[in-house]
């Protein structure tokens, strides 16, 4: 006998079930959105206008989106658990499962690129621009410096954007589902 038709038996242990694996994946997926819409539009902000030293308002910066990444990589892990698990339970289509899934790669794909790709690089030039003693090369690692944070912007942009999908996602079609077969909607 499958496990959702053994539970079938207990609905109201699958409903809590499944009203407890829905507010946590709520929760966590609120905390990832919610920390990345802080560092970019309060955060950042009011590190550069409370701090004199833009070097110094740069590293506080980078330090709270190196916590934000972190943050993502468990709140991905966690979150792609409970979607198998609610899978498993039948709560969740393959199909609904594939799209959440492709959906919240592609958020964690962003952030991945901008904390191991574009964040190290833009760490990287920091550290060379003052010891570069010619005016022209600081030029220039100024301006890659500043196409990178344009391009870190928008990574976040998008992993917002993920973000928000997945946490409108959720609460729709939450209901059980009747069929047995997995790769229906």
């Amino acid at each position: 006998m499958a496990l959702n038709q053994r539970l079938a038996k207990y609905p109201s242990k699958t409903s809590l079930t499944q009203k407890l694996l829905g507010w946590i994946q709520a929760v966590t997926l609120a905390t990832w959105f919610g920390s990345m819409v802080f560092v970019s539009f309060i955060g950042a902000p009011t590190a550069f206008q409370v701090v004199n030293d833009t070097r110094t308002a740069g590293a506080i910066v980078g330090g709270m989106l190196n916590k934000v990444y972190l943050m993502s990589y468990g709140v991905g892990v966690i979150v792609f658990c409970l979607w198998i698990i609610q899978f498993a339970l039948g709560h969740l289509s393959g199909l609904r499962l594939a799209g959440l899934v492709l959906v919240l790669f592609i958020g964690l794909g962003m952030n991945v690129y901008a904390r191991e790709v574009v964040a190290r690089r833009m760490a990287e030039i920091r550290r060379n621009i003052d010891q570069v003693n010619n005016t022209a090369d600081q030029q220039q690692l100024r301006a890659t410096f500043d196409r990178l944070h344009r391009y870190s912007v928008w990574l976040m942009g998008g992993s917002m954007i993920a973000g928000l999908i997945l946490i409108s996602a959720i609460g729709v079609g939450t209901e059980p589902r009747k069929e047995t077969n997995r790769w229906r909607m």
